[in-house]
C-alpha cells in the first residue's frame, strides 16, 4: 500500500501540525509511522485518529465556519441558506 494524503495533525505534544511519515502510513492499515517533525512525538493510532477527526471538521482556510457546516449538510453551494 503507498502512501496516504494525510492532512496534517496538531501534535498532542508540542501542538504543532509538522508530520512526517516514514513509508506507507494508514490509521486503519497494518503499517503506522507518523511523528512530529517538531518534537520527535510518535503518534498513537487511537492519537491520530483523534487528532484527523478534529482536523476534518474544521472548515477550509478562508470559509465561513457556517458555510462550512452547510457544505457538511449536502448543501453543494455554501451560500444557499
Amino acid at each position: 500500500m503507498s502512501s496516504l494524503n494525510l492532512p496534517p495533525v496538531p501534535c498532542p505534544k508540542c501542538g504543532e501540525r509538522q508530520n512526517v511519515s516514514n513509508g506507507a502510513s494508514d490509521p486503519d492499515g497494518a503499517t503506522f509511522d507518523v511523528s512530529c517533525m517538531v518534537c520527535g512525538h510518535a503518534f498513537t493510532r487511537v492519537e491520530f485518529k483523534m487528532e484527523i477527526a478534529v482536523v476534518l471538521q474544521e472548515p477550509p482556510k478562508g470559509m465561513a465556519k457556517d458555510a462550512a457546516a452547510r457544505l457538511r449538510a449536502g448543501n453543494k453551494n455554501p451560500r444557499d441558506v
